[in-house]
């Protein structure tokens, strides 16, 4: 396979961070103006470059992306253009309501976008502009990927004590959470009207708080974690057990399987592109692992 020039460090979180963040990967571009493929997810990150400003590719339309800015969820395929050689990422991936639990913030605007971290929230915007330069200054000095995690979990921790939800708000989250779990357990497989009667919860209350919560609709969710369990069906799988697998997703048929992952991935699950792509075997949602790992230095 050719060496696709992207090592990669996946760090689970500290245990009180471990209910907002679900992974920690640290993402390295070894070539210059490199495009690495990253499927659909519905999850949000804090993305922290070392470099002033990097590209993110989408319909052709190149953007720029703050060092330090809040991505996701994404709903279309992208691209990441590093641009420069060496050029590392830190990939902050928060749970599906972490994001809101942190931050008090909807994520609603922040589909298939980003914003700089220093918009996110403006009722300590001046404080927050200082403890932003104070966290780029420190995760520079950083000697390892882990030294990186806690100064990382540190500022999440400050942000966490200004920003405290109200008790009726985190209520509503809990019930948000509990929907996840169900759509998890059934594989994608439940529908919204079941949810709402195990939760005995209004649909539309429902539609209306998780859209704000995770920035996408609970249709979508429920569309693009069935993706990825599409995903790794089409990388693990052939012949019969493929297609016994694609009917219990509950996809009509192959061409329609084959559809949707187009349609959520950007390219066609045909072999050539696979053995192409062969790193993306270890895809989480939504960014990406790989087959090996690299270490890294955010200087």
């Amino acid at each position: 396979m050719e060496d696709i020039g992207v090592g990669m460090e996946f760090i689970p979180p500290s245990e009180d961070m471990a209910a907002h963040i679900s992974v920690f990967n640290f993402t390295i571009w070894q070539k210059k103006d490199l495009p690495l493929p990253a499927k659909s997810g519905p999850k949000i990150a804090l993305c922290i470059s070392n470099t002033e400003k990097f590209q993110s590719i989408q319909d052709s339309i190149k953007k720029t992306v703050p060092q330090i800015a809040v991505v996701g969820p994404v709903t279309v395929p992208y691209q990441v253009c590093a641009g420069i050689e060496n050029l590392e990422v830190i990939f902050c991936e928060f749970t599906e309501i972490g994001f809101y639990r942190l931050f008090s913030q909807p994520a609603s605007s922040l589909i298939n976008g980003y914003i700089s971290l220093l918009d996110v929230s403006i009722h300590f915007s001046q404080m927050q502009k200082e403890n932003t330069s104070k966290l780029l200054a420190d995760l520079r000095e950083a000697r390892d990927n882990n030294a990186k995690r806690n100064i990382i979990e540190n500022y999440l921790r400050m942000v966490k004590k200004l920003r405290l939800p109200a008790k009726k708000t985190e209520a509503n989250l809990e019930i948000l959470q509990k929907a996840i779990s169900l759509i998890k357990e059934s594989k994608s497989q439940i529908k919204i009207q079941n949810i709402c009667q195990k939760l005995e919860i209004n649909e539309r209350t429902l539609e209306r708080w998780f859209q704000k919560v995770t920035g996408i609709t609970i249709k979508q969710f429920i569309n693009i974690s069935r993706f990825t369990l599409l995903f790794e069906v089409f990388m693990q799988k052939e012949g019969k057990e493929l297609l016994q697998e694609v009917y219990y997703l509950g996809y009509s048929d192959q061409a329609h399987a084959i559809r949707e992952f187009k349609k959520y991935s950007g390219f066609s699950p045909g072999k050539i592109v696979l053995d192409k792509f062969e790193f993306a075997n270890k895809l989480s949602d939504p960014f990406c692992k790989t087959i090996r790992s690299s270490p890294s230095s955010f200087s």
